[in-house]
C-alpha cells in the first residue's frame, strides 16, 4: 500500500461518517442534522467559507441574498451577515 498524507483542515471540528451502508448513511444524515439544529449552523456552507476565508466581503455576501430568499437557507445567510454587521455600540468612542 502507497504511504500518502492526508491533510486536513479543522474550522469548527471534523467527524469521519461511515457512509456504507443504507443503515450508515441515515445514521450520517441525522448526525448532520442534529449539530445544524443544536448549533444553529450549517455544515459546509459555501458563502459562508467564502467570507470567513475572504474570498468576498460583505457586500459580495449581501449581494447573494436575493437569490436564496424565503428560503431556510437565505435567512441563515441573513442571520450571518446581520451578525458580521458592528453593533453601533462597538462603533462609539469610550473614555
Amino acid at each position: 500500500m502507497e504511504l500518502r498524507k492526508l491533510n486536513i483542515v479543522k474550522f469548527r471540528g471534523y467527524a469521519w461518517l461511515d457512509t456504507g451502508t443504507h443503515d450508515s448513511l441515515l445514521d450520517a444524515g441525522e448526525f448532520v442534522g442534529s449539530i445544524q439544529h443544536r448549533r444553529g449552523l450549517l455544515i459546509r456552507c459555501p458563502e459562508e467559507i467564502a467570507h470567513q476565508k475572504k474570498f468576498i466581503d460583505m457586500v459580495q455576501l449581501r449581494a447573494l441574498l436575493p437569490k436564496y430568499e424565503k428560503t431556510a437557507y437565505g435567512a441563515y445567510l441573513q442571520r450571518l451577515a446581520d451578525e458580521s454587521q458592528p453593533r453601533s455600540e462597538d462603533r462609539r468612542t469610550r473614555w
